[in-house]
């Protein structure tokens, strides 16, 4: 039995006894459905400056000066977030749940992609 195949035996074998387990996420879940994080080489704050779209002053002031910015901003998201679908990583912790393993996810996740 290769190391990954015992590693993924051993956590099943964990999760199988536990009490109550529960999933905690993030972008990278996401990233394999085509959503950007919002940091690193690919992430939304290389092409949106945080500081503008990720606090309420910076995208109210920007909203006032030049409210196209901040729609196309909003736009992008939305589209990109409606036109995702759940990735592997999203279907094995369904089927988890579904099994009774997972009783709970935690997630920054805004796509809506764990339900």
């Amino acid at each position: 039995m290769n190391n990954q195949r015992k590693e993924i035996k051993d956590v099943s074998e964990i999760i199988k006894s536990a009490t109550y387990v529960v999933a905690l996420t993030g972008a990278g879940v996401s990233v394999e459905s085509g959503i950007p994080p919002f940091r690193g080489n690919q992430g939304l704050w290389q092409k949106y400056r945080p500081e503008v779209y990720a606090t309420v002053p910076g995208i109210f002031t920007t909203f006032l000066i030049s409210p196209k910015k901040i729609v196309n901003f909003v736009s992008e998201i939305t589209e990109t977030i409606l036109n995702a679908s759940p990735s592997k990583g999203h279907l094995a912790l369904a089927e988890m749940e579904r099994e009774g393993y997972l009783k709970s996810i935690i997630t920054q996740n805004i796509d809506n992609l764990h339900q």
